[in-house]
């Protein structure tokens, strides 16, 4: 089997509640830094193996390395983290930054929470209303949650 073919049963598993199925499944290719396993073996806990401390050390350590690794989920997971202030310090300007990256990357998601914050924060910037502005659109045609209510009732920068 496949590294592909192990993320789909492994993905399925989370699905289905089996941790212990995922755990086992991803455990090999979390070995190997593999992206997506690294994203998804950060977002569970194993209840009788570490108490929600270890949990949150781990689940940001792996969050961590994928970003670093170039995966846009876990991109957009960090910046969540930064703009929420949760498992790190709230920091505005990392949310930025990995949202930013996400977005590069065409994670639609990622394009909303870039493009808002071009948009409100171009201050006088045409060229980064425009973008902003345009990947807000973007995450709308993807069906981003909130994205097309934030078109609705935003008013375009002049001159689109």
């Amino acid at each position: 089997m496949d590294s592909a073919q192990i993320l789909a049963k492994a993905r399925l598993a989370l699905d289905l509640g089996d941790i212990a199925e995922a755990s086992q499944l991803l455990g090999p290719l979390v070995e190997h830094a593999d992206p997506e396993a690294l994203f998804l073996f950060s977002t569970f806990s194993m209840p009788d193996a570490e108490s929600v401390a270890q949990f949150e050390e781990r689940s940001l350590r792996l969050l961590e390395k994928s970003a670093e690794l170039g995966y846009a989920p876990a991109l957009y997971a960090l910046g969540v983290c930064y703009d929420l202030g949760d498992l790190v310090r709230q920091d505005e300007f990392k949310a930025a930054h990995f949202f930013e990256c996400a977005a590069k990357l065409g994670y639609p998601k990622a394009k909303y929470e870039h493009g808002r914050n071009l948009y409100y924060g171009s201050h006088g910037d045409h060229k980064k209303s425009q973008l902003g502005w345009q990947l807000i659109q973007d995450a709308a045609n993807e069906q981003v949650e909130g994205a097309m209510e934030f078109i609705r009732n935003s008013a375009p920068p002049h001159h689109i």
